[in-house]
């Protein structure tokens, strides 16, 4: 069992308050989560979640477990943004199509603001009211 994967997993069911909500969420069998959150608790020596047939609630161990889960993930994440390789920035082109209505009164009037704010974004933008595939239309865009 990979940890990190693991405490991942544990805080996603935590926050569903789920292990069904969480396996939808993260693509995974519910019994790959059962099974991942069992031997967490097994590695820890401690159990995390009080389950029943109608209820799953986190024990005073599982809370402190998962409160120090979401602080490292969280300072994991932040320093892999550091790196220039990982920035959270979108860059790059991105070409989007939508119909002409679409364009005009909800993405014209905001698009300056959302330039401003992405400055590494090229965007391309294909407003019609005909069906199209924008891909096939202009593949060097």
């Amino acid at each position: 069992m990979d940890r990190l994967d693991a405490m991942q997993l544990y805080v996603a069911v935590v926050d569903a308050h789920s292990f069904a909500r969480a396996a939808e969420v993260l693509g995974q069998p519910r019994s790959t989560v059962s099974r991942v959150v069992k031997e967490l608790e097994a590695w820890l020596g401690a159990q995390l979640l009080q389950r029943t047939t109608r209820k799953l609630s986190v024990t005073a161990e599982g809370r402190r477990y998962y409160e120090e889960c979401k602080r490292l993930l969280a300072e994991m994440a932040a320093m892999e943004a550091s790196f220039p390789g990982r920035s959270a920035q979108p860059a790059g082109r991105f070409k989007v199509g939508m119909p002409q209505s679409l364009a005009r009164h909800c993405i014209l009037p905001r698009i300056g603001e959302f330039l401003q704010q992405y400055p590494d974004l090229e965007l391309i933008l294909c407003s019609s009211d005909n069906v199209e595939d924008i891909i096939q239309e202009d593949s060097t865009a």
